[in-house]
């Protein structure tokens, strides 16, 4: 199964931040914009790091989440859950938080922290 990077984010216009900060580490990328086309992935490729949008047309981020934390091959995938909104108002176990807008060097913080990797 292929292992990768799996952005899902519905605002397209931050997918060239996510390429050019991640482009360094030894994965390939994988963009989505909704819940539905992330559960796809999910089904075919094994993410080593996911960055999840909570706010997703069709099947919102905290749906995805469960999902992989009901299966066993995604457990123990790092989840970085990107939100405008404040992490107290959030009540999901087990994710990593990203306070949007996000700065590019904070996401190259957290990839290297997760993947155990110095780039």
């Amino acid at each position: 199964m292929e292992k990768v990077i799996l952005v899902v984010e519905d605002d397209a216009g931050l997918w060239s931040m996510y390429r050019h900060v991640l482009r360094k580490f030894p994965y390939q990328i994988e963009f989505v914009r909704s819940g539905d086309e992330a559960l796809e992935i999910l089904e075919k490729k094994q993410p080593v790091l996911i960055f999840l949008d909570i706010r997703l047309p069709i099947i919102s981020g905290e749906e995805i989440l469960e999902k992989i934390h009901q299966e066993k091959r995604l457990i123990s995938t790092p989840v970085v859950v990107t939100t405008s909104m404040r992490e107290e108002d959030i009540h999901i176990p087990g994710a990593y938080y990203l306070r949007k807008p996000i700065r590019p060097e904070i996401i190259g913080d957290y990839a290297e922290r997760l993947l155990h990797i110095e780039v």
